[in-house]
């Protein structure tokens, strides 16, 4: 029996949808990404925006069009919002409450198909999207309730893997995997409802021997004791990704954020005090509902103070259920000109930084190969272009930065 799996939204998603395709693997489905040959199609969906909603609408109609006898499963944040669209025809809507019985729905589907072979799977489990990085979820859950956000309800209350679990699943992995990357939907609050930490759970981990790094970050995470006993340790990786969604007090205030814009720079100050190399990128809400013209002008001002190495830019949009949906919204028009000023501003702040790399020496992990060279992750988390006359193994390899093209730098590896 052929399963497609299609993820859509954050590297939660990502993670959680490699643990199904294992799963899927060891009870002998097959995984293809064929949609038109698949019996069952999986999403596992994102509720963040509304676009990400429209998305999901999207990947179903599309797959029935594709393949108007599959059985269509939605799963993840979005699967409650799908779940009240009865336009959306015959679709499997699995939430939190009841995702865990979506291997027993296969396993009958398999037990009644008529005349239909089972396909046994050939090779290993390989992660898709990428095949020496891995994506391990420490955490769950957010307490937070941002008033744009429909996450806290979609994914529950905080909860943290404990870390030896975490430790046994890095273990296990095979040596072709080379880097980890520890995610979580609030990653910042690893352990709090342990009696551990996510400082705790660095250190732990670094023990392995693997090189690491972290997802998103929450700025109160970062003091001074923290940041000091991640200089402490070997295989940690310096990027941080520090959500600030808005430049303005006032906006903040109303998005439920607790810190203010300079506090946030703050912080931005305390991480390169102690990575001397550590790049730092960000999340920023175009158009919220009260974001003035004002706000938006404190938003850009601390984009160009802080110097991201990139930003994520999201245009607002409403998300049902939420506090922001009842403010009155800004017109799609304002919006788009916003994001648009944002992106040339956040574009031209990541070509200098990238410009600024040209000559030195970065260590970086090799990822893939395509018609351009070998294409490569920094330890800074840049994308780079690796050229190199002999045949370069997805490892780490000392780059020499030789120039820049569209937000990916240009390195050249000699005598491999």
């Amino acid at each position: 029996m052929k399963i497609k799996i299609i993820t859509l939204g954050c590297k939660v998603n990502q993670y959680e949808s490699e643990k199904i395709k294992e799963n899927l693997i060891k009870n002998n489905f097959e995984i293809t990404n064929d949609t038109s040959a698949a019996d069952a199609v999986l999403i596992n969906s994102c509720a963040v925006t509304n676009m990400a909603i429209k998305k999901v609408r999207y990947d179903i109609s599309l797959s029935r069009r594709k393949n108007a006898g599959a059985k269509i499963f939605v799963l993840g944040c979005g699967a409650d919002e799908i779940s009240k669209n009865s336009s959306l025809g015959q679709v499997v809507v699995l939430n939190k409450e009841n995702a865990d019985k979506l291997l027993n729905l296969l396993t009958e589907m398999r037990l009644n198909a008529q005349n239909r072979a089972v396909a046994t799977p050939q090779g290993k489990f390989e992660q898709n999207h990428t095949r020496n990085r891995y994506f391990i979820k420490v955490q769950d859950g957010c307490n937070n309730f941002c008033s744009y956000c429909i996450v806290p309800f979609a994914r529950g209350r905080e909860k943290s893997v404990p870390i030896a679990d975490v430790l046994t699943e890095i273990s296990a992995l095979p040596e072709t995997i080379k880097e980890v990357v520890l995610t979580g939907i609030n990653l910042s609050n690893y352990g709090l409802d342990i009696g551990s930490s996510l400082a705790e759970l660095c250190a732990e981990v670094d023990k392995l021997g693997r090189k690491f790094r972290l997802s998103s970050l929450e700025q109160h995470i970062i003091t001074p004791k923290f940041l000091s006993e991640l200089t402490r340790l070997k295989n940690f990786q310096p990027s941080f990704h520090l959500c600030l969604q808005s430049g303005s007090d006032k906006t903040l205030r109303e998005m439920n954020r607790h810190y203010t814009a300079a506090e946030f720079i703050a912080k931005t100050k305390l991480i390169r005090e102690a990575f001397k190399n550590a790049t730092i990128s960000t999340d920023i809400i175009v158009g919220f509902p009260t974001e003035t013209d004002a706000d938006f002008r404190e938003t850009l001002a601390v984009a160009e103070k802080v110097k991201f190495a990139h930003i994520h830019i999201f245009p607002y949009s409403v998300r049902s259920g939420t506090v922001a949906e009842k403010f009155k919204q800004l017109t799609p028009s304002v919006i788009t000109a916003r994001v648009r000023e944002l992106t040339e501003i956040a574009n031209k702040i990541e070509t200098e930084i990238l410009s600024a790399h040209v000559g030195k020496t970065l260590t970086c992990l090799i990822e893939n190969k395509n018609q351009s060279g070998y294409i490569g992750t920094s330890a800074e988390n840049f994308d780079v272009i690796i050229k190199s006359e002999t045949p370069l193994e997805l490892d780490f390899y000392a780059a020499k930065i030789i120039g820049v093209s569209w937000k990916k730098l240009i390195g050249e590896v000699k005598n491999a």
